[in-house]
């Protein structure tokens, strides 16, 4: 009864054990608290350390580089001989390359002459390296020092060799450097391209024309082409090293082509192809490698000039900083200035 008077009388006579129950609830919330905080920091730690120990996870597409090591590799003019900077350059590669990576190596023209007499077996010394697998630096440079170039170009039956070593199934490319045009056609290499490319096979064939004269451009642009590949020009050991790397980047990673295909007019004229912005993908040279016009979309008003520009038309997957891609001699659109 005196505790009910008290609280009618206004009293407070339980603040006292109130006052003893905070007491003890405020040291453990605090203690909770810092327990949690404990935990959350301990997680947050383990989670950016596995991110940083954990490598790239992103696939990769199997990818058989060649190599040119005919005879004509061995002139000084790379600076220094050509081999010797090819070498440099696929050495330079392998150190770019992820842990991830499908890569092999072939190279035709080690193992014979290239006097007439040789000519039957040097169309044939074609080598596969290393095997497409998981990649093995240490494995890959050793053979790549050891390339001694002497033979022919077999060019058009290395590219049917690579391809018998890819997998069977799924997307998978071809790197191709060579310094020179096929010594050894019949088969022609834009033919066996082509051929590879109507068999259905998911096969990619990217190009790099190193120090090369004119026919050989434009062979190895065709064989490119035939399979949806990019060809690259390389007149020097630095401009090879960039240009070998970013060719195997859109192998191993694959790309998706932006915008829709243009068929270009022959000549610039109110009858070429209207290019708007929505359409940012602009026409090639055509099969016939005939140079093509389009008309970029403009407002009526204003006085188009058109002069020839390579526009990027790929889109890469991979997150990994390359140099950025020179301009390649047979992607053309017609834009103003």
């Amino acid at each position: 009864m005196s505790s009910i008077a008290g609280r009618r009388s206004g009293g407070v006579p339980d603040a006292a054990p109130r006052s003893a129950v905070h007491a003890v609830a405020a040291p453990l919330v605090i203690v909770v608290l810092v327990a949690v905080l404990v935990l959350l920091t301990a997680a947050a730690s383990s989670a950016a350390t596995k991110s940083r120990q954990a490598p790239s996870a992103e696939p990769t597409v199997p990818v058989m580089v060649v190599l040119d090591a005919s005879g004509s590799m061995n002139q000084e003019d790379a600076p220094g001989p050509r081999i010797d900077a090819a070498k440099a350059a696929v050495n330079s590669l392998i150190d770019s390359l992820p842990r991830q990576a499908q890569v092999g190596l072939q190279v035709y023209g080690t193992g014979t002459g290239s006097t007439d007499a040789e000519r039957t077996a040097g169309c044939t010394d074609i080598k596969t390296l290393v095997p497409v697998g998981p990649l093995d630096a240490n494995a890959l440079k050793s053979q790549v020092n050891s390339v001694v170039a002497a033979g022919y170009t077999p060019i058009g039956n290395a590219l049917r060799a690579a391809a018998d070593a890819l997998p069977n199934e799924g997307p998978r490319s071809i790197v191709l450097v060579s310094d020179g045009e096929d010594t050894c056609a019949p088969p022609t290499p834009c033919d066996v391209a082509g051929e590879l490319h109507q068999q259905g096979l998911e096969l990619i064939i990217h190009t790099v024309g190193f120090k090369v004269d004119a026919a050989a451009r434009e062979q190895l642009s065709c064989i490119a082409q035939a399979t949806g590949g990019t060809y690259s020009d390389a007149a020097d050991a630095g401009q090879l090293t960039q240009a070998l790397a970013i060719k195997v980047d859109y192998a191993t990673a694959g790309y998706t082509t932006v915008g829709a295909p243009v068929t270009g007019a022959d000549q610039p004229s109110a009858e070429a192809p209207l290019l708007t912005p929505v359409s940012t993908l602009t026409a090639s040279r055509s099969v016939d490698r005939a140079r093509r016009w389009t008309r970029p979309g403009r407002p009526s008003t204003t006085q188009s000039r058109y002069s020839p520009v390579t526009v990027p038309t790929f889109r890469r997957r991979s997150s990994r900083r390359m140099p950025p891609r020179r301009p390649s001699p047979n992607r053309w659109a017609w834009m103003p200035t």
